[in-house]
């Protein structure tokens, strides 16, 4: 059985929850403009910076290469979420469902 929920927003209230968004909104985009605009930015350092810090990425150097190595693999590869989930617990020796599911959402996102 499948519940459907509705979410009814006025105008008033979408201009005044949008400035509170702003900020977490604009770098979103910025990351996703660079996956979609470019095949290396697995390997810039300024990608990997503000993808770490909008999610909140804390893991070593090593965990990291083999995250965003797998990032551009998944992207070139089409790779679905099992099988990034099994990729990189054999790179990292830890599984990470949630590290998993955001490297598919970010290049499966389309702008």
């Amino acid at each position: 059985m499948t519940m459907t929920m509705t979410i009814t927003l006025t105008r008033k209230q979408i201009d005044a929850a949008l400035p509170k968004v702003e900020q977490g909104l604009e770098q979103y985009l910025w990351l996703q403009g660079k996956i979609v605009g470019q095949n290396t930015f697995h390997q810039d350092t300024e990608f990997r910076r503000k993808y770490n810090h909008f999610y909140r990425v804390r893991r070593g150097t090593a965990w990291q290469d083999a995250f965003y190595g797998l990032m551009e693999r998944a992207k070139r590869e089409q790779l679905q979420f099992h099988v990034v989930l099994d990729l990189l617990h054999q790179a990292t020796n830890r599984y990470e469902a949630s590290f998993a599911s955001k490297l598919i959402a970010t290049h499966q996102c389309r702008l």
